[in-house]
């Protein structure tokens, strides 16, 4: 066989093909790949499912008591004999001597002792009342049950149902029937001897006192009979004392512009300023845009000029005044003017306090403005209020105001009303009346007096002394309306009356009032230090 002649290069590229081949385990140079393993098929679960499985139990054999009994004692382990026990005690946490340590008898005694120990009261309180006595003060029988009872003592017949567990702390007479050898008082009873000691100027006129009182002549006089009684009496009434107004001046709560705010006040002329006719400051109550203007005279013209200059201001943030807030002061009088060129609709523009209060919101703004003009003054900076007062309102117009997004008056009369919907429900509303606590509540029908007090009055407290507090005429509740805002508070509508009241103006009679008065009780002695001038003798006091 004829032999095939290669080259070297030939035999070179051979060898190399060769190792190649060899080295890769033939996946290049065509060689067939390698073959793949095949998966293993998933074993198949030997237990089928739980709803398909069936299992058969073999029931246990039932043991009686004695059995389980005799088992659980084999199964108690024993200690046997031979164990050593210990000899010494465990140390103890704290090293005390004896004589500092209470022996159990001695805390015995010192707890039945504090138990033991009885109640000591001085002369000044009356005794306390047995337990079956406060039960009998509870029932509150009338007169009606009291007749009851003693009839059926006076007849030996069974005693009623309420009188039952009382029985062995009752005794009678014909007149009477007597609980712990104190007489059983009727109505009229009670009602006359609370009368007697009312009238009675040497003894108490308050309802604990007269309680006091006839607690030791009476079996069955409770404290509730004694407010009842004294509270239908007609001189009680007038003299009732009365509950203050709750403190809700200076809460405002405003949910858009519009609500202009309007006061002066006067810088003086004996601290240092300069003599103007004063400073007239108007804002907007729900974004607190401040402007002041100094007037050189307080007259209507000038504080006119200084409305319309305020009105000309607001109206050009993109708002228009709706209502003008402010005291009765005279010198506000143009504003009703002034907001007549920004009727919209009929009804009043312009608003007064009621009692002539100031409005506490623009107050409160004119004394932060106040503190800062001190500033310049005490510096020796100026002495002249129209110097200072735009700076100072531009100021407070670019606070950041932190009830309200944290944003600046003039940023909050910029959004829009979707925008200013946002920012009220961010904050709760202050607007909430505090409760007047203590008072019954009225319903139509109930009939009431009238506070002889006027709101500044109440307030101020001007009224001392004897001045009346509450009207001789009786007047029966019409209506009660929810305020707004405040659903558990009312003003209440009175049969001829056209104005309204809120509760605390109110007192609340019972239906029947006791115009009877008790005379007798006074001595009409007179205790009266004066001078005798008939005896005088100029003498002695040279």
């Amino acid at each position: 066989m004829p032999t095939k002649t290669t080259s070297v290069f030939q035999d070179a590229w051979s060898g190399w093909s060769s190792f190649v081949r060899e080295v890769t385990s033939g996946v290049f140079f065509g060689a067939p790949p390698a073959p793949r393993l095949k998966k293993t098929a998933k074993r198949p679960t030997k237990d089928p499912l739980k709803e398909t499985r069936t299992k058969l139990h073999r029931p246990l054999p039932k043991r009686t008591k004695a059995e389980t009994k005799a088992e659980k004692t084999l199964m108690k382990r024993e200690v046997p004999e031979d164990v050593p026990k210990l000899q010494v005690d465990p140390p103890k946490p704290f090293k005390l001597d004896a004589e500092f340590l209470e022996t159990p008898a001695e805390r015995a005694k010192r707890i039945t002792k504090k138990q033991m120990k009885k109640r000591t009261y001085d002369l000044l309180n009356p005794p306390q009342v047995t337990r079956a006595r406060r039960h009998l003060l509870f029932m509150n029988p009338g007169t009606a049950r009291i007749e009851e009872a003693h009839k059926a003592f006076l007849q030996d017949e069974g005693l009623p149902k309420w009188a039952l567990p009382f029985e062995k702390h009752f005794t009678f007479d014909d007149n009477w029937l007597y609980f712990q050898d104190l007489p059983m008082a009727h109505d009229q009873d009670k009602r006359d001897a609370v009368k007697k000691l009312y009238f009675d100027p040497k003894e108490g006129s308050t309802i604990q006192p007269i309680t006091d009182k006839l607690r030791l002549d009476w079996a069955n006089v409770s404290k509730r009979n004694v407010t009842s009684i004294l509270r239908s009496f007609e001189v009680y009434q007038l003299n009732f004392g009365r509950r203050h107004p709750p403190k809700v001046l200076s809460r405002m709560s405003m949910k858009q512009p519009g609500v202009i705010l309007a006061d002066m006040f006067f810088p003086s002329k004996n601290l240092g300023w300069r003599k103007i006719g004063g400073v007239l400051t108007m804002m907007d109550a729900w974004s607190r845009y401040v402007q002041c203007y100094a007037v050189e005279r307080k007259t209507k013209a000038l504080v006119k000029l200084g409305m319309e200059r305020f009105m000309r201001d607001f109206t050009s943030l993109g708002h228009l005044p709706k209502v003008l807030l402010s005291d009765k002061g005279t010198d506000l009088a143009p504003a009703a003017e002034v907001m007549e060129a920004y009727r919209r609709k009929p009804g009043k523009l312009v608003l007064h306090s009621t009692t002539g209060k100031p409005v506490m919101l623009v107050e409160s703004t004119q004394a932060q403005i106040q503190r800062r003009m001190q500033v310049f003054r005490t510096a020796g900076l100026t002495d002249d209020p129209s110097e200072i007062l735009a700076d100072i309102c531009t100021s407070i117009n670019n606070q950041k105001r932190p009830d309200r997004g944290n944003l600046t008056p003039l940023q909050l009369l910029k959004l829009n009303k979707e925008e200013r919907g946002h920012i009220n429900a961010m904050y709760r509303d202050r607007t909430h009346i505090p409760e007047v606590k203590g008072l019954r509540e009225l319903r139509r029908g109930h009939h009431v007096r009238l506070l002889l007090m006027t709101f500044k009055e109440q307030v101020q407290n001007k009224t001392k002394g004897f001045a009346p507090k509450w009207s001789r005429d009786i007047f029966t509740v019409r209506k009660k309306q929810s305020l707004q805002g405040n659903p558990d508070h009312y003003r209440y509508f009175l049969h001829r009356e056209k104005e309204s009241y809120f509760r605390h103006e109110l007192l609340w009679v019972p239906k029947n009032v006791d115009t009877e008065i008790v005379d007798g009780y006074v001595v009409h002695q007179e205790q009266l230090i004066a001078e005798d001038f008939s005896d005088y003798d100029p003498e002695e006091d040279s």
